[in-house]
This record gives C-alpha cells, sequence and structure tokens, in this order.
C-alpha cells in the first residue's frame, strides 16, 4: 500500500518554499512551534491515497494532512 502511494504522489515534495521562514522573529519555543504549525496549515492537506489507501483511511477516520497527522 505504501508503495502504490509513494506511485501515486508523483515525487511531490513535503515541505515547499512557502513552508520555509528565515526572516521570523519567533523568540519561544511556543512561537517556533506555532508558526511552523500555521506554515503547514497555510500549505493544505496532501492528496488523499490511492484508493486502497483512502478506504484504510476512512475506515480509522484520519485525514493525511502535511504533517502526517
Amino acid at each position: 500500500m505504501l508503495a502504490q502511494f509513494r506511485m501515486s504522489q508523483q515525487d511531490a515534495p513535503l515541505v515547499t518554499a512557502q513552508c520555509i521562514t528565515l526572516d521570523s522573529d519567533w523568540r519561544s519555543k511556543e512561537e517556533v512551534i506555532k508558526g511552523m504549525t500555521d506554515n503547514l496549515l497555510l500549505a493544505g492537506p496532501l492528496p488523499l491515497p490511492a484508493q486502497t489507501g483512502s478506504r484504510s483511511m476512512g475506515a480509522r477516520g484520519g485525514i493525511l494532512h502535511r504533517t502526517g497527522l
């Protein structure tokens, strides 16, 4: 199932240039985590896995995001 998912993604990067922030003014660990999470959420969810994977994810009630959660 994992190999089929990888083939369907066509090597799309999980982290894009829009997710990386170099000029931030985060001063604490909490600010870093919040800022990085916000960047990932703005990027949106990953495309759904192939048919087999989507049925499996649906059975577990999970949604696949860029964070893998």
